[in-house]
């Protein structure tokens, strides 16, 4: 499969290079789409901001940030009962005890706004203060980091010192970080502790580990990378990890409304009932009905071949098909888990792993939005630095997926569904596949090396 581009000599370019062609052409193609959806197409009109304005010019910037912190000032999100209760209940207890704090510089109006007057009162500069200012801190560690292990691992800073900035700026500028900007979503704080994880993994296990930790503290999903030091044979990082991580699940409770067994027990239901509402094809769904904005699960392909033959508009008779397509979805959805699982466990490159469970991680919920895929980058540059030739087509695939904008046109803004809700997947589960293939090699020498102890058992029998 010859996903790699080369120069006119025939040579292989670096990867770097590969990196910012796709980059760049990227956004080119989306600047044009975009231009072509707005005026041709009939019936559309979006504002030029990446996460548009779900269709009805309703403002939603830095709209997480603010919802965040007033659930937090109730302190009421893992209880039944109560105002705002169960609001923001899918966030774990340490984003809602950092939103706390900085609830203490969100003027008091807030509390008594309702979901639409937010949105309209954190519209002015005044309000957004305090997230500019979480936002800069965050994004100056990220690119200090991520400058610094370019600089020291990557085999052509001899050739250019602007390198690592050139780089860095790259990433800081790709489309899911200025769609996690927009957002004001916390995941801010898992991607630097994310970073970490990856760039102290086999330097210092103990602080990649504890960086883990924290990750999965803010995003849930990310506890699944603690599986790599299992596979490695690293006890003592994971056990030290998971400690940490029960600590800043259990003591930021301790700040929040109720007893321990509600906060708890309420913490689980918030985070399973926010992946219950839109499984792949619901029989008395229209298709594509309740999805989450550039939302990435594997059942939104199922959910594109329903559109393409129920239509926009679904008034019934397609019931049998629907219920057929979603039982279809399920089945896939097992056999991607079992790709994902098989490749892991034969894989031995960290930054395939990783990007397995990253995958998986991203496309089996029904509902993630866009700025998951931020924890591509750090894997991205990763690649990038590593500087094999044969990782050219991850690096073009990782590229399109987090660094290029894809939601230049809804099927129907009604319906909230923009193109990359089909292209992300496809490019998601595309990778799936290429680890599997590279893990091929690995699974064919354990296949040998398994029929050759059963022979020599055989031998041993007949003596």
């Amino acid at each position: 499969m010859r996903l790699e581009l080369g120069r006119s000599d025939g040579a292989k370019e670096s990867l770097t290079v590969t990196f910012f062609k796709v980059l760049i052409f990227g956004w080119l193609i989306y600047f044009a789409a975009f231009l072509f959806a707005e005026h041709y197409v009939p019936g559309i009109s979006l504002d030029f901001m990446l996460h548009d304005n779900y269709g009805n010019g309703t403002n939603d910037w830095f709209r997480d940030f603010f919802e965040v912190n007033r659930a937090a000032m109730w302190g009421n999100s893992y209880l039944e009962h109560g105002t705002y209760a169960g609001s923001c209940g899918n966030y774990p207890p340490l984003v809602l005890l950092i939103g706390k704090f900085f609830a203490r510089f969100t003027p008091s109006i807030f509390l008594t706004l309702n979901y639409n007057e937010l949105r309209l009162e954190t519209d002015s500069f005044a309000q957004r203060w305090i997230y500019f200012l979480f936002a800069a801190i965050i994004l100056a560690c990220f690119s200090y980091v991520m400058g610094r292990y370019i600089r020291h691992n990557h085999g052509e800073i001899s050739k250019d010192r602007f390198l690592p900035f050139s780089i860095t700026a790259a990433v800081l500028l790709s489309y899911t970080m200025i769609f996690t900007f927009e957002r004001g979503n916390y995941i801010y704080l898992a991607i630097i502790s994310f970073l970490l994880f990856v760039v102290f993994y086999g330097k210092n296990d103990t602080v990649s580990a504890i960086s883990l930790a924290i990750c999965a503290c803010v995003k849930v999903y990310p506890v699944f990378f603690f599986a790599i030091f299992l596979m490695d044979k690293k006890y003592k990082p994971l056990l030290i990890g998971g400690g940490v991580g029960l600590a800043g699940l259990l003591l930021p409770m301790l700040a929040l409304n109720g007893t321990f067994t509600e906060k708890l027990f309420g913490f689980i239901q918030g985070v399973f009932n926010f992946n219950k509402n839109s499984q792949a094809v619901a029989n008395t769904q229209i298709p594509f009905y309740m999805i989450e904005q550039h939302s990435n699960s594997f059942s939104n392909i199922f959910r594109a071949l329903s559109f393409a033959v129920v239509g926009r508009q679904y008034h019934g008779g397609f019931d049998g098909f629907l219920s057929v397509m979603s039982v279809i979805s399920k089945i896939f959805s097992i056999l991607l888990t079992a790709v994902g699982v098989v490749s892991f466990l034969f894989h031995k490159s960290f930054w395939k792993r990783c990007g397995i469970v990253l995958c998986l991680i991203v496309l089996l919920p029904s509902n993630t939005f866009d700025y998951m895929l931020t924890f591509f980058l750090p894997l991205l540059v990763m690649v990038l630095c590593l500087g094999e030739a044969k990782d050219r087509k991850y690096v073009i695939l990782m590229t399109l997926l987090a660094c290029v904008p894809k939601g230049f046109a809804f099927f129907d803004y009604r319906l909230d569904s923009s193109i990359q809700t089909l292209l992300n997947p496809l490019i998601l589960t595309t990778m799936m596949v290429l680890f599997l293939l590279d893990a091929v090699p690995e699974i064919k020498a354990f296949v040998h090396r398994f029929k050759g102890k059963k022979s020599r058992k055989r031998c041993a029998g007949c003596q």
